[in-house]
């Protein structure tokens, strides 16, 4: 969801000089949490059938993990995202065409395919004739009975980042609630830097807030501090970098250990709504200016997190209905007790999630910036043209 990196992860070659690598592998991760929420919530019996023990709440705690998961995600987005628009108003290289195409191709090139991806899905998996297409009924804690299918306004509210605002998300496809609040932090953000770097246009700026947090509703908004807290960090990051290793263990240490004990007492209900977001929020900056002020990772180490990163876009839009999907077609809605094997057995959903999202990653994402650059020729062409008709009508 945010900014792609120049790395191809079928070469062999190391990731370029300046990436940072721990900011990769805190994206990859957080994508592989949320795919591993789903396939428990996709394939394992619902809590109050599960019994109790350690491996129960294990299981189940990680329902709290995903929202984490998509906190770091507004976060690291912020800093990403944030800080190049900073960056190009600084260097006095801003162009609001320029950024709207990077972004909007960025958003598109994975979003379509996505969309359509969850309307065949959705489509086989009602038509099976194996049993009901009803797994949602057993899975509402999950959030999943509210999907809706067949729904035009959904498609297009999906399409056009309205989902969780003024549509639903579009069939079984939840996580694209988020992707709404990426998009409108896009658009809102530059026009609040270049209002603070101007130092003028205040009243419009301020009605443009206003507006727009009238327009998006309360949590939309109130996301939107978690995603700049990623810009404040960056800038953070600029003045002041942990450069004791002890510092930097202390600090991450500590990050790791609040994450857990805030998942946890989220799943005990002791921190709840926006507490618990902004907590989190505190938390992913704290490990992001770890990983800003850390050394370069080893080559192993460094690949899979890139390769995760790359195609963690994909993965957090693709992999629930394809999940789904799976869980209807090769085990006929059997839901699996909480129990060791079946949770060995949960790899087997990952694996083949992960695989199918790097398949569509190299059939679409890794083709971002050759979109990007098409689109680009093209309008410079319509320009072109448009400049000579004007000049041979004088």
């Amino acid at each position: 969801m945010v900014e792609p990196l120049s790395l191809n992860p079928m070469q062999a070659s190391p990731p370029r000089p300046g990436r940072n690598v721990h900011l990769d592998a805190m994206r990859g991760l957080a994508a592989v949490s949320v795919v591993c929420t789903h396939i428990r919530q996709t394939f394992f019996v619902p809590y109050h059938q599960a019994g109790s023990g350690l491996l129960v709440k294990f299981l189940y705690i990680d329902h709290y993990l995903v929202r984490a998961a998509v906190i770091f995600f507004f976060v690291l987005s912020g800093y990403l995202v944030g800080m190049s628009v900073l960056n190009a108003i600084a260097q006095g290289r801003w162009s609001w065409r320029e950024y709207l195409l990077n972004r909007l191709s960025r958003l598109y090139v994975v979003l379509i395919p996505a969309l359509l991806l969850t309307a065949v899905f959705d489509w086989i998996g009602r038509i099976n004739p194996v049993s009901r297409w009803a797994y949602f009924n057993d899975l509402s804690e999950a959030g999943f009975a509210t999907a809706h299918f067949d729904s035009f306004r959904d498609f297009f509210g999906s399409l056009f980042f309205l989902q969780n605002i003024h549509t639903g998300w579009f069939g079984s496809n939840s996580p694209l609630w988020s992707l709404s609040c990426e998009f409108w932090y896009y658009v809102v953000f530059p026009f609040l830097a270049l209002t603070l770097v101007r130092r003028s246009g205040w009243l419009f700026c301020l009605l443009l807030l206003a507006g727009t947090g009238w327009f998006l509703g309360s949590q939309v908004t109130a996301l939107f501090l978690c995603w700049l807290a990623g810009v404040a960090i960056g800038l953070l990051a600029r003045k002041r970098l942990l450069n004791s290793p002890i510092s930097r263990r202390l600090i991450g240490g500590a990050a790791i250990m609040a994450l857990l004990l805030a998942v946890v007492a989220s799943g005990a209900h002791r921190l709840n709504g926006y507490a618990a977001d902004y907590v989190i929020t505190l938390i992913a900056m704290a490990l992001i200016w770890v990983a800003l002020s850390s050394a370069p990772a080893g080559r192993p180490y460094a690949l899979l997190a890139v390769l995760l990163s790359e195609m963690s876009y994909t993965l957090y839009l693709t992999h629930l209905p394809f999940l789904l999907l799976m869980q209807r077609l090769c085990f006929r809605e059997r839901l699996w007790p909480a129990d060791l094997v079946h949770l060995c057995l949960a790899l087997l959903p990952l694996v083949a999630a992960i695989f199918f999202a790097y398949g569509n990653y190299l059939l679409f994402e890794s083709h971002t910036n050759d979109v990007r650059w098409w689109l680009k020729r093209r309008l410079e062409k319509l320009e072109s043209h448009a400049g000579a008709g004007v000049t041979g009508g004088l």
